[in-house]
């Protein structure tokens, strides 16, 4: 029994003594590791990536590093079309700019046309206006004038005097005289001149 007992308190020792070197080999590939997830999150990029004896940490190692230069790849991608989105956003709002200046540009042409257009209304209807009381200032005046002119000539004829520059008459006799009979008159009316 105690050749076991001596067996096992040698391991101990042995295992004591080399348990921190074996910890030490497994744990410093483990904080590199550690080390380089960090720079990944913080949005660095490791350049070398630990290795060592065990197999596990160099596979862990090696996916790590996989998925850092697939973030990476998606972060440049993301760049470059960030870039994209911006050149396309830039060229829209200067295309957004011309058009919203040619429309503002057509809109004070429409503006200018409208006020035209109304000027030209306003015109017309004065035109209109001043041509209807002319109408209605004419009409009468040219009955009074012709009323006038009329008796006028009457009254030249009663005198014994016709004017000038009336139109002459024809008489029943058929010969011409400037002095017909008066309108309405008998002889009017049998001559067929009643007007």
């Amino acid at each position: 029994m105690s050749i076991v007992l001596a067996g096992f308190v040698g391991s101990a020792l042995v295992g004591l003594l080399l348990a921190p070197l074996w910890a030490q080999g497994i744990v410093r590939p483990l904080q590199g590791v550690a080390t380089r997830a960090n720079q990944i999150a913080r949005g660095e990029r490791p350049t070398v990536w630990p290795t060592g004896s065990i197999a596990e940490l160099n596979r862990l190692s090696s996916d790590l590093e996989t998925m850092a230069d697939a973030i990476a790849g998606r972060e440049e991608e993301l760049r470059r079309l960030n870039e994209e989105l911006e050149d396309r956003v830039a060229h829209r709002t200067g295309e957004l700019n011309r058009s919203n200046q040619d429309l503002s540009a057509a809109l004070e042409i429409v503006k200018k046309a409208k006020d035209e257009l109304i000027q030209s209304e306003r015109l017309a209807a004065l035109g209109r206006l001043v041509s209807g009381v002319a109408h209605e200032l004419n009409t009468p005046l040219g009955n009074g004038r012709m009323a006038i002119t009329g008796l006028g000539d009457r009254l030249a004829c009663f005198r014994g005097q016709p004017r000038r520059w009336t139109a002459p008459h024809r008489t029943s006799t058929g010969s011409s005289s400037r002095c017909g009979p008066a309108p309405g008159s008998p002889t009017a009316i049998s001559s067929g001149r009643a007007t």
